[in-house]
């Protein structure tokens, strides 16, 4: 209904494809009606683009700003969440070398 409504991408700033969470919605709607093509058996990938359909609650985000506001919050700290990942990483790296070379395989053999 809203393709028809607002157009798909060609009428202008209010068409259904310049939203991002329009774009969502209707890739998720393709992946989803993806699992009743008579090939989809055929095909092992097209399997695993199933999965995407898990992100259906994510097309109720558009309707509530609420849960919008928190989504977008959760994808701006992404980048930050992955520096802090690469920080523990490295802290980690750094701790096993200090413990390879401080115990220098007192481990490796029985009494």
């Amino acid at each position: 209904m809203k393709v028809i409504v607002f157009g798909f991408l060609c009428n202008g700033i209010d068409s259904y494809l310049r939203s991002p969470w329009n774009i969502a919605d209707f890739l998720i709607a393709l992946v989803s009606s993806a699992v009743y093509l008579p090939i989809s058996n055929q095909y092992g990938f097209l399997k695993v683009i199933r999965i995407i359909r898990v992100l259906k609650p994510l097309r109720m985000v558009k309707r509530y700003p609420g849960i919008r506001i928190a989504v977008e919050s959760i994808i701006q700290s992404v980048p930050q969440f992955i520096n802090l990942q690469l920080i523990s990483f490295l802290a980690l790296l750094m701790f096993s070398v200090l413990g390879v070379t401080f115990f220098k395989g007192r481990f490796s053999h029985c009494h």
